[in-house]
């Protein structure tokens, strides 16, 4: 899974439009990892009700000029981490 630095959380809810509140995590992202996986890991697999659609589309809130699908190795972004998943 990506490796976090100091785990930094926004301490600020984010209001995503499908009415689920979520922080961010800012994390490292590892050769080979995907914005799915790093989710998923930092959410300790608890997403499963979750669209991998809206997964994609809470990242780009966040990110706004990040290519979810094209993440750079060992470069830092923020992941949605959810309260409810």
């Amino acid at each position: 899974m990506g490796t976090p630095t100091t785990p930094e959380i926004n301490s600020n809810p984010i209001q995503s439009d499908h009415n689920i509140k979520f922080d961010a995590q800012y994390v490292k992202a590892d050769p080979g990892e995907t914005v799915l996986t790093i989710v998923e890991g930092i959410n300790n697999n608890n997403i499963k009700k979750m669209a991998p659609k809206q997964i994609i589309t809470d990242f780009k809130l966040i990110n706004p000029s990040i290519d979810p699908h094209n993440l750079r190795p060992n470069h830092y972004y923020y992941f949605p981490l959810y309260t409810n998943g």
